[in-house]
């Protein structure tokens, strides 16, 4: 099966859950994409965002390539001159990880269990993100919402546990 965009009116298809139930399916996983929003008040807050979800992604298939075409089909063109960024669903802002390399693309599917079955991506324009690499900070997950709070911890993936996540799935 190929990960593929959910429809955007089924975006609330899983309600709460937010994904489908990967149980019987280990290996596959949902990206729920953050996108087109831009960052207020010092890089404080990311406000006017968008929201897709790529379904059935497989954790061994993930590259950068995978992800940079998800990317061009949520946002509409090509995917350059972008900062990305992922957490876990329930993980603060100050746990979030930098989205550069293949490398970095295993630490985040290392996130995927019984109980963890999506990931959230954030796609950060260099047009409002001249020269910096703060990302956005944890709040509302609503459409066109807004998040804020403080920087991220890049210490995070060796000094933190990953033991309070979320289970997604019903």
């Amino acid at each position: 099966m190929e990960c593929f965009m959910r429809p955007r009116n089924e975006i609330h298809k899983y309600g709460t859950a937010e994904c489908p139930n990967y149980t019987e399916y280990p290996s596959f996983f949902t990206i729920k994409l953050y996108h087109g929003g831009h960052f207020e008040n010092l890089n404080s807050k990311f406000v006017n965002y968008k929201v897709d979800y790529f379904d059935f992604c497989n954790v061994d298939m993930m590259s950068m390539f995978e992800v940079g075409g998800m990317v061009s089909e949520a946002i509409g063109r090509k995917s350059v001159g972008i900062e990305l960024y992922f957490k876990a669903p329930v993980e603060g802002m100050d746990e979030i990880g930098k989205l550069e390399t293949d490398g970095d693309i295993l630490v985040m599917t290392r996130l995927i269990s019984k109980e963890v079955q999506y990931v959230e991506v954030f796609v950060i324009p260099h047009e409002f993100f001249p020269g910096a690499s703060q990302p956005i900070t944890e709040g509302n997950d609503s459409q066109g919402g807004v998040f804020t709070g403080s920087p991220p911890n890049p210490d995070w993936f060796t000094s933190q546990s990953r033991t309070k996540l979320m289970w997604c799935g019903s």
